[in-house]
């Protein structure tokens, strides 16, 4: 009975799955008010009625779970991506940083599409939080710098102003792969190479750069 039970709760939790990967696909595509229950019914191969028993709210629920479980995972890797990030080199912490938010807006491209582009889309109680954490990020770059400096990796600088032309960068870079206008300087290794090379230049000390 028991392994009969742990099935049906893997069989639900996949049928659950299932349908929440269709919608997210979905509000990504055509937004919130867009998207039609039988159109993510049918691309997760399922019965209309059958997402009202997982979800009884309908896609507002469905939504709202999505959100919850992908603010999790994103705050999650940025705490353990930025904390490895910290102890490297300057152009190796560069290339965690660039690269990471490279890879991490594809992870989660579609949804970011979502956030930023709909506007019909529910009140997100985990936006607050979630912009207060975006907020702590945004400071971490500066500190990382001054700390650089201090410890005689970097030259000193205005760091305040050094950390807003790299976020500036990767700012453009969402825009870019949100908008659909193209791949965005980051996604391309080589173009991201150049950029590093171009901030270790005038960041690094005269030996650390020779």
């Amino acid at each position: 009975m028991d392994s009969e039970a742990s099935a049906r709760r893997r069989q639900a939790e996949r049928t659950r799955r299932k349908l929440l990967d269709s919608a997210l696909r979905r509000f990504a595509l055509e937004g919130y008010g867009g998207a039609k229950v039988k159109e993510i019914c049918g691309d997760a191969g399922m019965a209309d009625g059958i997402l009202y028993h997982y979800f009884p709210d309908g896609k507002q629920e469905m939504f709202e779970t999505i959100a919850r479980e992908e603010f999790f995972r994103i705050s999650g890797a940025m705490e353990s991506w930025l904390s490895e990030t910290e102890a490297l080199p300057l152009r190796e912490a560069l290339e965690s940083l660039l690269g990471g938010v490279a890879r991490g807006l594809e992870e989660h491209l579609g949804f970011l599409k979502i956030i930023l582009r709909d506007a019909e889309m529910p009140p997100i109680p985990e936006c607050g939080s979630f912009s207060a954490l975006m907020e702590e990020k945004r400071k971490w770059l500066p500190r990382m710098l001054e700390k650089r400096a201090a410890g005689g990796e970097i030259r000193h600088m205005d760091f305040e102003s050094a950390a807003a032309s790299v976020i500036a960068v990767i700012a453009d870079h969402c825009f870019i792969r949100v908008s659909g206008f193209g791949g965005g300087v980051l996604t391309d290794d080589v173009r991201r190479g150049r950029y590093i090379d171009y901030l270790c230049s005038i960041w690094l000390k005269e030996k650390e750069n020779a």
